[in-house]
């Protein structure tokens, strides 16, 4: 009985030290919470040499 005791004693321990561990991570990085916006990029901005006709006509 006294063995379980120290197991369950060694895993409130160690969960109270990942906690700790994590919120002590986001209070220093901040970004980490918040999603960063991206902006959305079309498939033909990915294209090599997509819309150069249209650029082209514009000049």
């Amino acid at each position: 009985m006294r063995d379980i005791i120290i197991l369950v004693a060694v895993y409130l321990v160690a969960a109270v030290f990942a906690i700790v561990g994590i919120l002590g991570l986001l209070k220093h990085h901040p970004q980490a919470i918040k999603k960063p916006t991206q902006e959305k990029v079309s498939p033909e901005d990915m294209l090599y040499g997509w819309g150069k006709e249209e650029e082209e006509k514009q000049s």
